[in-house]
């Protein structure tokens, strides 16, 4: 849910500071401090999004601070998706962290090492504005009108009401893939590939890849996921693919030296392997100094996993949470390989995940 730019912008504008850093609107910013806030704070915020930011760099960077979008509040410190505006009806600061709480009693807790106060103070202000539109544009109750005689009419036949169905862990907030889907959709693919079908999984990873180019670069991650899936299942067609996304940096860090493992497990990748084993060998690219920055997607697919599976208010959120924390144990993250173990038992739907190298 995307909130009301303008009442955001004046709640930036009129919230009580606390303290002597101060949340700045987006068109105060310079280009170089909105798009270092979008790289290393929101990395799917888009900059027509970006409503406000609390700059704590020392030379105002951006590089480092808390992030405020027309849907949600994102820190630097913490790797979540942030805390979204939806139902939000309070927040809370305490030592390092922000608590923003919910109307259906739902609490998601973001890490903040400073600021967390500033922070709070601004949703609070935000809630107060958005309360007092709403009062301002409820319909005033029109004059009763004289009662007319009439024949009173029979009163309707009872209907029986059934009682809300209650979800459980074996039945999700998400509609599973239609049974009846039609072939060849990303629905049909979906139903096989949890039931195992390699070839499933292979076509899935195709269109999110070819969704991840035209609309969002997190239909990347869900197509490493099941070329991962594929490769585990034994296809070297998975494990090719695997390899292409780390050679061109499609969705991971560009990376020749991972890839070249990737590509070793795939017979019919042989003449790329042979190529770019000579390509890294010459000297041309030195892979190992791309090696910090795959191992900080790891551990960031691992930690960010985690939180949205473990705190995500709906069933996308935990799901996104599986896919990445699956992408994180393939990669050989132990933190997320026992979690993985955990997320499997409790949702058999997803598939075997036999991860264990």
């Amino acid at each position: 849910m995307k909130y009301d730019r303008k009442l955001l912008e004046k709640a930036v504008e009129k919230y009580p500071k606390i303290t002597n850093r101060k949340f700045v609107l987006a068109s105060k910013l310079s280009k170089k401090q909105l798009s270092n806030a979008i790289k290393h704070i929101d990395k799917f915020a888009k900059p027509e999004e970006v409503v406000a930011l609390l700059d704590r760099t020392l030379f105002a960077n951006g590089k480092d601070g808390i992030l405020l979008t027309t849907e949600k509040i994102v820190s630097s410190d913490s790797a979540t998706s942030g805390a979204y505006f939806e139902k939000f009806i309070r927040a809370e600061a305490s030592v390092n962290e922000l608590a923003v709480f919910y109307a259906d009693n739902a609490r998601r807790k973001i890490k903040i090492k400073t600021y967390a106060e500033e922070a709070a103070s601004l949703l609070n202000t935000i809630v107060k504005l958005r309360d007092e539109a709403n009062k301002t544009e409820e319909p005033k109750p029109e004059p009763a009108k004289p009662a007319e005689t009439a024949k009173p009419k029979p009163p309707k036949p009872a209907v029986k009401v059934e009682p809300p169905k209650l979800l459980t862990k074996t039945e999700p907030e998400i509609s599973k893939p239609a049974p009846s889907a039609k072939e060849g959709t990303y629905a049909w693919y979906l139903k096989k590939a949890l039931a195992g079908d390699v070839r499933s999984m292979l076509e899935i990873a195709d269109i999110c890849e070819k969704e991840g180019d035209y609309y969002s670069e997190e239909k990347f991650y869900e197509a490493l996921f099941w070329n991962l899936r594929a490769a585990e299942a034994g296809s070297p067609w998975g494990a090719g693919n695997v390899g292409k996304m780390f050679e061109n940096g499609i969705g991971v860090p560009a990376n020749n030296e991972i890839a070249l493992e990737w590509y070793q497990k795939s017979p019919f990748h042989r003449n790329v392997y042979d190529n770019l084993k000579i390509y890294i060998e010459s000297g041309e690219q030195n892979a190992v100094s791309y090696r910090d920055e795959y191992n900080e997607f790891v551990q960031w697919a691992g930690d960010y996993g985690e939180i949205l599976y473990e705190n995500g208010m709906n069933f996308d959120e935990r799901f996104k949470g599986y896919v990445l924390t699956y992408i994180s144990a393939m990669l050989g993250c132990a933190k997320a390989q026992l979690l993985l173990e955990k997320i499997c038992a409790e949702n058999p739907e997803f598939g075997e995940c036999s991860h264990k190298k």
